[in-house]
């Protein structure tokens, strides 16, 4: 995407630079099974190999790198307040970024909301 002369390349989080999280079979969410989830503790944080090389690449060519996630984990309770500070700042040190290039979405699905993917509210 290009605005005003400035590209940017757009990156998610979870599954594409942070390795998901194995809840095994019977973890559920509002009665739904799900087995992969975010990151809920910065203990549990896992960077997948080259995503920084790829966002520095995305840099070389002069797109400025940009992320946008979906945290319904939040709007669950499942990821305390304090620690999603933590794990967002740990996500900007390791790629590099600055905290006004992250966006996410806090709602959870049945929300509604405009700016959870692949809506383009967020950006």
């Amino acid at each position: 995407m290009e605005q005003n002369g400035v590209r940017g390349a757009f990156f998610d989080a979870d599954g594409v630079v942070r390795a998901l999280v194995d809840r095994g079979y019977g973890f559920e969410i509002d009665g739904q099974r799900i087995q992969y989830t975010a990151p809920f503790r910065l203990s549990e944080v896992r960077y997948l190999p080259r995503a920084r090389e790829a966002i520095d690449l995305a840099r070389e060519r002069e797109y400025l790198p940009i992320f946008v996630t979906n945290q319904p984990d939040v709007g669950h309770g499942l990821i305390p307040p304090d620690e999603f500070v933590q794990i967002m700042k740990d996500l900007r040190e390791k790629m590099g970024v600055g905290e006004e290039f992250v966006f996410f979405c806090p709602h959870v699905p049945s929300e509604g909301c405009a700016c959870r993917k692949p809506s383009p509210g967020m950006i």
